[in-house]
């Protein structure tokens, strides 16, 4: 069967691929998740790239494969104490109010494996990567999601998801080794009608 052309390909979807074979090197991971994620998380995590470990999906419900995530990652602690934490990315390229019941409903596929595998529990930090036209405005937090009278609220589950917002709108500060630049950067920049002039300079990061 003949593979299908670039052009044939919808724009969501190379982007994904983009980030997936990108981010799914482990010495970009570390170095990625090094400069974007919350430094005291950052601190208490080994991220050589020799000691992450990549998820795969069977962590994931067949009926849920339509709900997978980008990336996911197991880091054991820094002070080597016999526990570690999955760091789940998940990447956007428009926004979705949705995304954290998406993400609670991988966490839950994880912990449900891990159970039956008779392991512990981890603690999940979700990192939602974002580089859409227009600036993120969905709450980070699952208590988000709901409305009702304030008596209610004890009642609301809740946990939230970091973001890193790289929408032409944001201002994140670009952070990392050369490669990860030049990925944020053109992650930044894809949708951009002078790419083509900014590429570059862009690449230019990578000699």
């Amino acid at each position: 069967m003949p593979r299908p052309s670039p052009s044939a390909i919808p724009l969501g979807r190379s982007h994904d691929r983009f980030f997936r074979q990108t981010f799914g090197r482990p010495e970009l991971a570390a170095d990625f998740l090094r400069s974007y994620l919350p430094p005291e998380v950052a601190a208490l995590l080994d991220l050589d790239p020799k000691h992450l470990v990549r998820g795969t999906e069977s962590y994931i419900d067949p009926k849920l494969r339509g709900h997978q995530s980008d990336l996911l990652y197991r880091a054991r602690l820094r002070d080597g104490s016999p526990a570690a934490v999955f760091i789940l990315v998940e990447h956007k390229s428009r926004p979705d109010p949705w995304v954290a019941l998406q993400i609670l409903r991988y966490m839950l596929q994880i912990w449900q494996a891990a159970l039956q595998a008779g392991q512990p529990l981890f603690p999940i930090v979700p990192l939602v990567v974002y580089h859409g036209k227009r600036r993120w405005r969905v709450s980070t937090n699952f208590s988000g999601l709901f409305r009702g009278p304030e008596a209610l609220r004890p009642y609301w589950p809740d946990f939230r998801y970091d973001l890193l917002d790289l929408s032409v709108a944001g201002d994140v500060e670009i952070r990392g080794a050369a490669a990860t630049q030049a990925c944020a950067l053109l992650l930044r920049e894809i949708w951009s009608p002078d790419l083509a002039q900014r590429l570059p300079s862009i690449l230019y990061r990578l000699r």
